[in-house]
């Protein structure tokens, strides 16, 4: 297995955040957290990748894709990355998406990442309707990748009976056609 280590990118803002959450899909780039922060923060939102030094190379090449980088090398390093970040709701949101990787052993810990991730989806979804617009119309993402990424996020909250959730991604899939 190749050496890996995990990094963090931050997005100024929801077009530039949407870019990078397709670029990194499309190279197959593990995401191990998406957050996106509350308004009132100058970071739009961050990535934490669990990365080879041949995704890092491509990232570097990237570097319109996103804010910053920063390297989180173990748990210490990974909170003081946030250090700089103030406030208290924030910290509480970020300690509930950090996890490490050897953490995922059973089925319940990957269905709770994917609860995460489909939660994070979701509500960039609602937080502004220029974000689907924008997902819609990204060259990130195949039609193909666009309509199999929707599909498995409606069969996720149809199984949680939250057809409000479910209505929305079928809109978003019904304009991509």
């Amino acid at each position: 297995m190749e050496n890996r280590t995990e990094i963090m990118l931050t997005t100024e803002d929801g077009i530039q955040h949407l870019k990078l959450h397709g670029w990194l899909k499309r190279e197959t780039i593990l995401i191990k957290v998406e957050q996106i922060f509350p308004p009132q923060l100058s970071d739009f939102g961050m990535f934490i990748l669990y990365v080879s030094h041949k995704d890092f190379t491509k990232l570097q090449e990237h570097s319109d894709l996103w804010k910053t980088i920063e390297h989180l090398g173990d748990e210490v390093n990974r909170w003081d990355a946030y250090k700089h970040l103030k406030e208290d709701n924030f910290a509480k949101r970020i300690r509930d998406f950090m996890f490490s990787f050897p953490e995922i052993r059973t089925k319940e810990d990957i269905d709770e990442f994917l609860t995460q991730t489909n939660e994070t989806s979701l509500e960039l979804f609602k937080k502004n309707p220029e974000f689907i617009t924008n997902y819609i119309k990204t060259k990130e993402l195949t039609q193909d990748e666009k309509q199999k990424d929707l599909k498995q996020m409606i069969e996720f909250f149809e199984d949680l009976e939250r057809y409000e959730d479910c209505a929305l991604l079928v809109k978003i899939k019904n304009k991509l056609k």
